[in-house]
């Protein structure tokens, strides 16, 4: 569960090459100690939890693991043994697993007067003693005189239950339960900051101090590749492309995954394969681009022998079910001058008889004139000259030849002069589906902002896109059908890509990708859809052929692919033949998986099994025996007798639910989202038991719930499999809510997308800022300007010592400055000469 180091330069290409962060441990020669700054957040605790995993080099009886001033001291005893001393008692923690060149977790939980410990998991050590913390702690230090390695350090204000297995085989994130009562947290695996850094001020940005600790000499970061109890492994999200737009899932569900799995592949039984948002980027010839022009930014400038082409697919509409084909043209246009015969956007056959285009007619008149088929529909005395135009053509098919098109100027209607075409049912182009769509061919003029869409508007539509056209987002809701209707939207705001189609596959992949900016350790990949028939296509050795070169061709912007081919019964061998062929396409460090079902799915050929790096299992139904863990169990025995690697098994959960099932347990509707049962006054969220059932609409819908999902995790991680993902993100609630599905498998499997830190400040507490002396006087320390000052009373004799006691320095005067002294913790003393105790304060200089 962690990490893998991914430079900025790579963000829009391929985020990693394994998705993995790497683990690493702090190494500590003998002598080496980290000074980690007073814990003041521990003074006067009653309750409170340690923990660390450790792996001595060599055992040495006194050796300190950690420290916090002397009223935590964990040390090493006779080998087997760890001594505690906790407030003003003593815990001994016995267990056979402790000792040199051994990974071992360490876990104390203070609690009422009780010490209990425990490593790995297991019940070491119960005590009952005065385990209080005084009003003043001290500093945390981790070693002293130990020699070897430490590893995932947490301090918490609170006694960790056993709910959650104390965390032990996991690392965390701000959402695990507790958080907010974590005080340290050091994972060592920051390797490109020469500081060590604590992650509690990167959960929480509003903490007043941090924990950031120097690297002393005699310490380095090592990587861990000795601890399978503490594994690496995938935490996989599925996201479907058609629903990218409405779910509005927010970045910090993203960041829960490490592996973000988009549906976004299409299949054909000629082996051709697409994405499912066509990229329709444009290539500009002889254009100009204009950062600003009267008011709008990022514009094109045609002078006649410019133009811009797109692809065959823009303005290439097909029939629905209805036996409609509606469709849209958009832009912003500035005309410098009135050109006849000029096009504004032309898809056409070489004579002009198939196919659509719009062209400016005769001046005297202003013409505007869109061409179907050779069919002729004019608008006149609209369109104007030398200012901007919001301009749009739809498709109105109001009935009769002059509603077949709607014109629009700036959110105005206007329509075609009658009688200029005697058939109003010419409207959708055809015999042109080979030619590329050219906008903007002999025009004198400017354009921004255009695009073209598979459906029609309103006029209200058009009038509201002139404020800016429905564009998805991270964390946005936009209406699916809208978006999904959109085939190219050039923007030419990128002076460095001006036909970037923004409507587009790969814009979607940049939103998402924005998400994991500054952070790393995660993949993207994307994956293919079956079509009706494809174990026919796959047949085929040449159809084999192309699909596997058009995935590669594809995969280019992602780590990695995926066949999502429905449904794999009975042996595979041409999906044996197919993965030869991806493997052998697919460019160098692309994984390749391949998603299989929860029956039916074991006979992929064995000899092929080294061609793909992971299968992932579907273990959701829609059926409602997939609902529970009885069935995720005996499925995954399945996979495994049957031969499935373990580190190749990628399992599963859903925030879907199976289909509706009657009280009598048929099936009488399609499946539901989590997110809607949480929104049904019935669904009782609190319900912690393993297999959910809630009532819908009257039906029963079987789920699971968030403590099954846990569990699912939780075996994914004591079985060291590959990794867990679930299907899909826009079906669970909102991070934010402690029941939210993948927010609960992260607390047995954190997805380990690590924020990417270079370098810290540290800012250690100072400990007590200002002693008072019967109440008049006060010693007070100035933590930014390092200056101790006495206010209140004479002239004193300030002294400063080592903690040790050696004098460092002294003054006869009100204040004192540190500036010039190292980093360190030191305790000030203040004679007053007024024959009372001197006051005292410790001091930690950053």
């Amino acid at each position: 569960m962690k990490k893998s180091l991914i430079p900025s330069l790579l963000l829009l290409s391929a985020l990693s090459a394994n998705a993995q962060v790497d683990n690493y441990s702090l190494r500590l020669a003998q002598g080496a100690t980290v000074k980690c700054g007073l814990m003041t957040e521990m003074n006067s605790l009653s309750e409170y939890t340690v923990q660390l995993w450790l792996n001595p080099t060599k055992w040495t009886k006194g050796a300190t693991l950690l420290s916090v001033g002397d009223n935590i001291e964990l040390k090493l005893d006779a080998e087997g043994t760890i001594k505690a001393k906790l407030g003003s008692a003593e815990a001994t923690i016995t267990n056979a697993d402790l000792k040199a060149g051994s990974w071992n977790q360490l876990t104390i939980v203070v609690k009422d007067g009780q010490c209990t410990a425990l490593v790995n998991g297991t019940n070491a050590c119960e005590a009952k003693g005065n385990y209080a913390m005084p009003a003043d702690c001290g500093e945390l230090t981790l070693g002293g005189n130990f020699e070897g390695r430490l590893d995932e350090v947490r301090l918490w204000s609170t006694a960790l239950g056993n709910e959650r297995n104390y965390y032990i085989n996991n690392t965390l994130n701000k959402w695990a339960p507790e958080a907010n009562n974590l005080l340290i947290y050091y994972k060592f695996d920051q390797n490109l900051c020469q500081d060590i850094v604590d992650y509690k001020p990167l959960f929480d940005t509003t903490v007043q101090y941090n924990h950031h600790a120097a690297m002393p000499t005699g310490a380095t970061r090592e990587k861990v590749t000795d601890n399978p109890r503490l594994p690496y492994l995938l935490a996989g999200a599925y996201l479907s492309n058609n629903r990218f737009y409405d779910r509005g899932v927010k970045a910090d569900q993203y960041l829960l995954a490490n592996d973000i799995i988009i549906l976004g592949i299409k299949s054909y039984t000629d082996g051709h394969l697409e994405y499912a948002t066509p990229c329709n980027h444009a290539t500009l010839n002889n254009c100009k681009w204009l950062n600003e022009f009267e008011g709008r930014t990022g514009v094109v400038s045609l002078d006649g022998t410019g133009s811009i082409t797109t692809t065959k697919n823009v303005l290439a509409p097909q029939r629905d079910k209805y036996g409609n084909a509606n469709y849209t043209f958009e832009t912003w246009i500035y005309l410098d001058e009135w050109t006849e015969g000029a096009y504004i956007v032309r898809k056409q056959s070489e004579d002009g008889t198939k196919g659509f285009a719009i062209s400016l007619g005769k001046e005297d008149t202003k013409q505007v004139i869109v061409t179907v088929n050779g069919k002729k529909f004019v608008n006149t005395r609209s369109m104007s000259v030398g200012k901007w135009v919001h301009f749009a053509v739809t498709v109105y098919d109001g009935g009769t030849v002059d509603k077949t098109f709607m014109f629009s100027y700036d959110g105005k209607a206007k329509f075609a002069a009658a009688l200029l075409s005697d058939d109003s049912q010419v409207y959708t182009p055809t015999g042109a589906d080979d030619c590329v769509t050219i906008i903007g061919e002999n025009l004198h003029g400017k354009l921004d902002g255009t695009a073209t869409w598979s459906r029609r508007f309103s006029i209200d539509d058009l009038k509201n896109h002139m404020n800016g056209l429905p564009m998805p987002a991270i964390g946005k809701v936009q209406t699916a059908e809208i978006i999904a209707a959109g085939e190219s939207y050039y923007t030419f705001d990128r002076e460095d890509n001006l036909g970037f189609d923004s409507y587009s596959q790969d814009h979607w992949l940049e939103m998402i990708k924005d998400v994991f900016k500054g952070y790393r350790g995660a993949q993207i990949r994307i994956s293919v859809e079956s079509h009706d028939g494809w174990q026919n296509t796959i047949a085929n050795a040449d159809r084999r052929k192309k699909f596997a070169a058009d995935l590669a061709k594809l995969s280019a912007p992602y780590d990695g692919v995926e066949l999502d081919l429905e449904w794999l019964d009975g042996p595979q061998t041409n999906l044996g033949l197919l993965a030869d062929e991806i493997r052998a396409a697919l460019p160098a460090g692309k994984t390749f998986m391949i998603s299989c079902h929860a029956y039916g799915a074991y006979q992929f050929p064995k000899d092929k099994m080294s061609k793909v790096d992971g299968f992932t299992f579907q273990q959701y139904g829609p059926q409602k025996t997939f609902f529970n863990m009885g069935n995720f169990k005996s499925s995954t025995s399945a996979f495994l007798n049957y031969g499935f690697p373990k580190d190749k098994v990628y399992l599963s959960f859903s925030t879907t639910t199976s289909k509706a099932y009657n009280d009598a347990g048929s099936t009488v509707g399609p499946i539901a989202g989590y997110r809607g049962l949480m929104q049904d006054e019935s669904f009782d969220p609190t319900d912690e038991s393993l297999n959910g059932i809630a009532k819908m609409n009257g039906n029963n819908y079987y789920f699971m719930s968030p403590k099954q999902v846990y569990d699912r995790a939780k075996y994914v991680v004591d079985n060291n499999l590959q990794g867990i993902f679930y299907w899909d993100m826009g079906n669970d609630i909102d991070t934010t809510n402690p029941l939210s599905i993948s927010r609960n498998a992260s607390y047995a499997l954190n997805s380990n997308v690590d924020k990417l830190v270079e370098s810290v400040t540290i800012n250690h507490p100072t400990g007590i800022s200002q002693l008072n002396a019967g109440g008049k006087t006060a010693m007070q320390y100035d933590s930014l300007k390092h200056t101790i000052s006495i206010e209140g009373g004479k002239i004193a004799k300030l002294t400063v010592y080592t903690l040790a006691g050696t004098l460092v320095k002294k003054a006869t005067a009100s204040s004192l400055s540190l500036a010039d002294m190292a980093s360190g913790c030191y305790v000030v003393k203040a004679d007053l000469g007024n024959g009372k105790a001197p006051l005292k304060l410790k001091v930690m200089k950053p």
